[in-house]
């Protein structure tokens, strides 16, 4: 019961709703779960899906002018409201340098900017993050210079290798 309880008010939450009293009257429902609850009763869960991935090696972008991948989530099911969170990590071995990122589902852009690189060798970090609903494809961060051919999207400057990365929680 605790936990109907506890997922009733996780659905309020996440929708938004006014205040209300919710009564529980009578037997504890039994059988499947369903909308955003998995799994059967008495002991249903939430069904709201998240996944992360990271770059596996650095990107070099060879072009000027033209969006580079970034970081990409698989969204196989291309329902619902996602929040999505992607960072890249931006250098230029040869110039200082302008580049546009963007977070986006391959149709929609969520979020995007333009960030500069001061000098040869320096890094910009940049982060963005925005809700999606009913993505058409992959949540993907890209990423193009506007005049060099010398800069690198990097996927493990830190030693850690999650310096490009994504992450998306479907929400409802």
């Amino acid at each position: 019961m605790k936990k109907l309880l506890v997922a009733a008010f996780l659905l309020w939450l996440v929708s938004g709703a006014s205040a209300q009293t919710i009564n529980v009257i009578g037997q504890q429902p039994t059988g499947a779960a369903g909308g955003l609850l998995s799994g059967t009763y008495p002991n249903p869960g939430l069904n709201l899906s998240q996944t992360t991935a990271a770059l596996a090696a650095d990107v070099s972008m060879t072009s000027a002018n033209t969006f580079f991948p970034g970081p990409v989530v698989p969204n196989s099911s291309g329902t619902g409201t996602w929040w999505v969170c992607g960072t890249i990590e931006l250098t230029d071995t040869a110039s200082s340098s302008n580049i546009t990122y963007k977070l986006w589902d391959g149709t929609n852009v969520i979020a995007s900017g333009q960030v500069s690189i001061p000098a040869a060798n320096n890094f910009v970090s940049v982060t963005r993050c925005g809700y999606d609903t009913n993505p058409p494809g992959n949540l993907r961060m890209d990423a193009e210079n506007i005049s060099t051919t010398t800069s690198k999207i990097l996927f493990n400057r830190s030693g850690l290798s999650l310096d490009s990365s994504i992450s998306a929680h479907r929400i409802n």
